[in-house]
């Protein structure tokens, strides 16, 4: 409910700027951990939504599997549903995460969601840095007629590493940033 589509503009939450409590689980590693950031998806049995707090003050480090309650404020950067976090409080940890779906393509039902993209490859492999630096880098994909961009952030295993060769079975959060 929080991260509703907004019917004026398509862009955000329809719930923009409405303080609320989610409860949730912890997905994926903290993205905005180089910058003492937090940012981080929390999902429950009905969806997800971005995390986003832009100085790590919390009296706990959350990781993926920690069950929290979010107090904060509904927003958006670039088009991706996020809570701006006042507190948190830690619930429990170590719990399970969902299967992820697989999906062919990325829109508006996987933001937030734990997808997988199999068979996919490299558009061009050349475009992949040798020596990334910065925040991180997008590269394209592509199964098919289908091209996708892919974000390789600066806290992912990625980052730094070879370029893949073959067909890709990609794991992660479907995003958005426009």
């Amino acid at each position: 409910q929080a991260r509703g589509g907004n019917a004026f503009d398509g862009v955000g939450a329809d719930s923009n700027n409405v303080k609320c409590k989610l409860t949730g689980t912890v997905y994926g590693r903290n993205f905005g951990a180089t910058g003492n950031r937090i940012q981080f998806t929390l999902r429950d049995a009905t969806g997800g939504i971005g995390i986003f707090k832009n100085v790590n003050d919390l009296p706990v480090q959350l990781q993926e599997g920690d069950s929290i309650r979010a107090i904060g404020t509904v927003n958006n950067f670039n088009g991706l549903s996020q809570i701006t976090l006042d507190s948190v409080f830690l619930i429990a940890t170590n719990r399970p995460q969902k299967t992820p779906s697989p999906v062919s393509s990325l829109n508006e039902d996987t933001e937030s969601d734990l997808v997988k993209l199999e068979g996919f490859q490299l558009v061009n492999p050349a475009s992949w840095p040798a020596s990334p630096s910065g925040s991180g880098f997008t590269v394209k994909i592509r199964k098919g007629a289908t091209e996708l961009d892919l974000r390789i952030d600066n806290d992912c295993d990625l980052f730094g590493a070879p370029a893949p060769t073959g067909y890709l079975n990609i794991v992660g959060i479907g995003g958005q940033f426009d």
